[in-house]
């Protein structure tokens, strides 16, 4: 951040006056982001991927893991505070409030001060940014790293900056090692860069070899590692095979809930507009609309295209909000200062898009339980009721290895391959045996309700935590087998 701050007689690098009333807004945007992220950090359980960080960081496996530095965080904040939800959600917590001032003055030094609180207000209030501040996984880290890096890499071009160049060159690679799939924030920018060069627009005067090589050459030297089966393999082994189903229209889907449907509509409003003028006129192309539009819409074109083929959710695009709510923010403030006829205008489009924000945080917080199952009253039935020989069955067997340590845990997927066999052993035995049915996993393990309607069948219902969060049903049943 310190790269842009301004120096004497407080400009900033676009030869704008920073004022104390843009500080000050700043300095409020931030408490807020600090007070809606820090609060009920705890209060509700993990989610699986956030069990999966925190098990890995404890047992030293994320060594050799290709997103280290979430797990090094977390690891970190564990030391320092004990094992807890809210120790493990520590760091992407800090990370996402800082987000706020250290987008803010790149931001600004690329488009405007107006522009910079604009998108600062969104990304404040932003549900899918807070959800990803408080849970122990690496999109907060992701999304603050690849954010400076693109706008990074668009001053080192303009100004034609080694130094910018070599921030946007680290910041990219920290983003990356926060998560994978942020590598496609490099062919995005290479897209940008041929566009520049294509294009008959003025060229920014760093568009040249020294530049473009010193940060492509380390990612191409990289990309031919992965022509080695075994590190390709290793590359693509995370994501499996979409056995989830997941489709480009779940992908598109999760995005435009993701950045809010308001923003998603204002955003195509403004590419549509931004082609009719590109069609009458290619040189009214801006760059830094080029660069935003690059930024979204190269990631977003190669996970639908891998879609099919790979286990890919709509949220690994989180990395590329920033150009979402940025690119919104511009086009709000050139509605306020640019179109005066049309000013009432921006303040809808603002306005909507923080309403939007603002209720469903509301439900986030009141309703939703945080956008999470609850895993942990569930297995503090089964604990309060059980004894050392019980069996509990659970889909998810990580979850239980956390939460319920001392249990003797069955995979759901092993009972249903043979379920007469489990059937057999437990009548012979003095025992009970729990099950766990999670309706989130279970709409993809038991598709056909042959397992759950077995359950229904043969066991009593203990407790039943029913939630619908995120436009999902994430309800979790407890269940006693009944020999």
């Amino acid at each position: 951040m310190l790269a842009f701050l301004p120096g004497q007689g407080s400009r900033d690098t676009s030869g704008d006056f920073i004022n104390r009333k843009e500080y000050f807004s700043l300095a409020i945007l931030t408490i807020i982001a600090a007070l809606i992220r820090f609060w009920k950090l705890s209060d509700w359980s993990f989610w699986a991927d956030e069990v999966f960080t925190t098990q890995d960081a404890l047992d030293n496996s994320y060594l050799s893991s290709i997103n280290p530095l979430i797990y090094f965080l977390v690891r970190l904040s564990i030391n320092v505070f004990g094992v807890s939800e809210w120790a493990a959600r520590f760091s992407p917590c800090v990370v996402g409030i800082l987000t706020i001032p250290v987008l803010y003055f790149p931001i600004r030094a690329i488009f405007d001060g107006k522009t910079a609180i604009i998108a600062a207000i969104f990304i404040v209030l932003s549900p899918w940014h807070l959800f990803w501040s408080q849970t122990a996984r690496g999109y907060s880290l992701a999304f603050l790293f690849s954010g400076l890096s693109a706008f990074t890499f668009f001053i080192a071009l303009e100004k034609d900056s080694l130094k910018f160049i070599a921030i946007a060159l680290a910041m990219a690679i920290l983003s990356i090692l926060s998560h994978v799939l942020s590598i496609l924030l490099v062919p995005a920018m290479f897209i940008y860069s041929v566009l520049l060069y294509l294009l008959p627009i003025e060229k920014p005067v760093g568009l040249r070899w020294k530049n473009i090589g010193i940060f492509f050459g380390p990612f191409l030297l990289t990309a031919l590692m992965f022509l080695i089966p075994k590190y390709l393999h290793y590359l693509i082994s995370g994501w499996g095979h979409n056995q989830w189903s997941r489709s480009p229209i779940y992908i598109l889907f999760t995005l435009a809930y993701g950045i809010g449907i308001p923003t998603a509509v204002f955003v195509l409003l403004i590419i549509f507009d931004a082609s009719l003028r590109f069609y009458k006129n290619r040189r009214t192309v801006d760059k830094r609309y080029l660069l935003l539009l690059c930024y979204s819409g190269v990631p977003l074109g190669i996970c639908l295209i891998l879609s099919p083929f790979l286990n890919i959710a709509g949220y690994y695009l989180f990395f590329t909000a920033p150009a979402y709510f940025v690119l919104a923010a511009w086009g709000c403030g050139f509605l306020l200062d640019k179109m005066p006829q049309r000013k009432l205008l921006g303040i809808a489009a603002i306005a909507m898009i923080a309403v939007t924000f603002i209720s469903q945080d509301y439900l986030y917080f009141q309703f939703e339980n945080g956008g999470r199952a609850k895993w942990r009253e569930a297995f503090k039935t089964v604990k309060d009721s059980m004894n050392s020989r019980d069996k509990v069955i659970v889909a998810i067997p990580r979850f239980a290895e956390y939460y319920l340590p001392e249990a003797t845990i069955i995979r759901v997927e092993d009972v249903m391959s043979d379920i007469s066999k489990f059937e057999s052993e437990w009548k012979r035995k003095t025992q009970n045996v729990w099950i766990i049915v999670n309706e989130r996993s279970f709409q993809v393990i038991d598709r056909d309700m042959k397992f759950r309607n077995w359950v229904y069948s043969t066991s009593r219902l203990v407790a039943e935590y029913p939630l619908y969060a995120r436009l999902m049903n994430r309800t979790i049943s407890v269940y006693k087998y009944l020999p």
